[in-house]
């Protein structure tokens, strides 16, 4: 990567930092371990208990834990504390892989909530379905209720409705918001999680703000939560955590009122009201006006169009959208480079219908744990339909299953499985109908 020059394109992707400066050239000085003086992130007491503190009161949080493996390891971490094979818990079906792997490292079994569409990507989840989940449920034992939020697109559920329902019902709230970690630093952002005070929140810092990769939080507001999910994070994280990462998230909450997120939130909003002068190219009238999303027909190839022409490399292009991650690292020049490049494009691409499909359906027959461990073989995906399904399959990003474990695999969810795809894992385990 060195040697070839990259990273020399202007950034839309994650990770936040975008490639520019923002931490001390040394980085070996504090690629350190736990020695005297440097305190330890599974038991701390000292550097890494106040660091965690600020960054609570930063996020509104009861108790906040950093994760140097990412949020991935935070969401297993909290499903394994939380479920078991006795249980039931209340999903989101467009949730992350990385829920559906504590899942199935869990033993418990999902009740699947449908989000609203958006076209061809799910959006928000809605409070009376969750309700209605419950209701469904009431005679099971329901470990929590899983929920991403904001979604890859930035849509946002109602946090504040979510958690009154489940409160009612004395259930607690996991909200998977890796991609808000920024919407605590301006008004013109959504409300974080954490700070309405659902039970527990995890935030992907690397995504949007500048920090390493793999740098996320862990906020708890249930205080009898803590001691649980830090024994299960012993389990899911390294027992080496990366002090260079801990230092880089800590950094930023030393220095975060330097940066100016109201001239931002200002370029961004600029932003976008050019954006819609475009013809065929739409712009997503999205909660987190940061995550810009365009909307046209076939767009697979609109990003390899920006990056091959004007040296703009966004985050992703799929069928009829594709996604643009800005971040308080964007200068206005590198705005008006993409506004520009997007404007100039616009005349290459069809507008897109406004018409919404139907999230492809099916039922969990057994659980996702006994799927995924127990006997499988593998079949051509032509001849998978009737099958259960033993593994997650999907496209990441934004790595939401197309198929999960333990579903039932059918003619329509064959339909949206990429051709690349030719074999697919069945278990053989038997369920009753």
């Amino acid at each position: 990567m060195y040697k070839s020059g990259f990273g020399n394109h202007i950034s839309f992707h994650m990770p936040g930092h975008k490639g520019k400066k923002f931490f001390p050239d040394d980085l070996t000085k504090f690629d350190t371990t736990e020695i005297d003086g440097t305190d330890n992130l599974y038991a701390p007491r000292g550097i890494i208990q106040a660091a965690q503190e600020h960054a609570a009161e930063v996020y509104g949080a009861g108790h906040t834990i950093f994760l140097t493996n990412g949020a991935t390891a935070g969401i297993v971490s909290a499903i394994l504390a939380l479920s078991d094979e006795r249980g039931v818990i209340i999903v989101a079906r467009n949730c992350h892989k990385s829920v559906f792997s504590g899942i199935i490292l869990s033993g418990a079994y999902p009740f699947y909530v449908y989000p609203k569409m958006y076209g061809d990507f799910a959006g928000s989840v809605a409070p009376l379905d969750i309700e209605q989940a419950i209701l469904k449920n009431k005679d099971k034992r329901i470990s929590a209720v899983a929920l991403t939020s904001p979604t890859y697109e930035g849509i946002t559920s109602d946090i504040k409705k979510i958690l009154e329902i489940t409160n009612r019902y004395g259930i607690p709230l996991i909200v998977d918001e890796a991609h808000g970690a920024h919407f605590p630093f301006s008004p013109d952002f959504p409300q974080n999680s954490a700070a309405v005070g659902a039970d527990i929140v995890i935030n992907s810092m690397h995504k949007t703000l500048p920090v390493f990769g793999q740098s996320a939080l862990l906020h708890i507001n249930a205080p009898k939560l803590v001691p649980k999910i830090m024994a299960c994070l012993e389990l899911t994280q390294t027992s080496s955590p990366s002090y260079l990462l801990m230092c880089a998230m800590d950094k930023f909450f030393e220095d975060y009122k330097a940066y100016d997120f109201g001239e931002y939130s200002r370029n961004l909003q600029d932003t976008r009201a050019v954006l819609k002068e475009c013809k065929n190219i739409r712009l997503l009238e999205n909660d987190d006006l940061s995550r810009l999303v365009f909307l046209a027909k076939d767009m697979g190839n609109f990003g390899n169009t920006l990056r091959d022409k004007y040296n703009v490399e966004i985050e992703g292009s799929f069928d009829g959208h594709a996604i643009a991650i800005s971040t308080i690292s964007d200068s206005i020049e590198d705005l008006r480079t993409l506004q520009n490049a997007v404007l100039e494009t616009d005349r290459l691409y069809a507008p897109k219908e406004q018409k919404t499909a139907e999230y492809a359906r099916t039922d969990t027959v057994i659980s996702p744990r006994k799927a995924f461990f127990g006997k499988r073989r593998v079949v051509p995906i032509e001849h998978a339909a009737g099958e259960i399904c033993a593994e997650n399959i999907m496209l990441c990003p934004p790595a939401i299953p197309i198929i999960a474990a333990g579903e039932i695999i059918t003619e329509s969810i064959i339909a949206n499985i990429p051709p690349i795809l030719r074999e697919i894992n069945v278990t053989e385990e038997k369920y009753v109908k």
